[in-house]
């Protein structure tokens, strides 16, 4: 069976045990003279992951074992990857990352995303119709919102809705199009 070209972008999401593997190529930081490290942050609490790429020419390769990434804990985290050298450091990547947990190992198992979860405590508010007994936090895309109402439950839940359907679309590289018709005015 053939092997799939080597990823040239940094991953969003990968399981805990599963090998992580991507070059990055940047411009004026060639690998020859600049070093390329990673650190992948917990959204919460847990350890701080480092991960130092290896030269490769003017390229640099990130390689991180499977048996390295299955001592990693499961959850939401943020990526920051930055080139240093003596005198200089220049962030050059951050973005979210999910690490999903391993099936083979796992004794329980929640496959939903991050925000599907927040959107099942929406629902079940609504639901319920606890939006003005409870308040509901959370936080995406870098801001923190509470619901305190049932007006700002309804309103959560159609931007979860959207953005559960958008974040499926990137994951499975089906970007939404809009297909527009333009016509000669009369």
């Amino acid at each position: 069976m053939p092997h799939d070209p080597t990823p040239l972008i940094e991953p969003v999401q990968f399981r805990l045990g599963d090998s992580l593997i991507w070059d990055k190529s940047i411009g004026d930081h060639s690998a020859a003279s600049w070093t390329l490290t990673y650190k992948i942050l917990p959204q919460t609490s847990g350890t701080v992951r480092t991960i130092t790429a290896t030269a490769s020419g003017a390229t640099f390769q990130i390689r991180v074992l499977a048996a390295t990434t299955a001592a990693w804990t499961a959850g939401d985290h943020w990526m920051i990857g930055y080139v240093s050298d003596a005198d200089e450091r220049y962030e050059i990547y951050a973005g979210p990352m999910t690490i999903l947990a391993d099936p083979s190992t796992a004794t329980a198992y929640d496959g939903r995303t991050y925000l599907q979860r927040v959107l099942a405590l929406v629902e079940a508010s609504i639901e319920a119709n606890e939006a003005p007994r409870n308040v509901i936090r959370y936080s995406y895309g870098g801001v923190t919102s509470e619901i305190r109402t049932l007006e700002e439950a309804l309103k959560a839940r159609a931007m979860l809705v959207s953005a559960i359907a958008a974040e499926a679309a990137r994951l499975s590289g089906k970007q939404q199009r809009v297909l527009t018709r333009f016509r000669t005015p009369r």
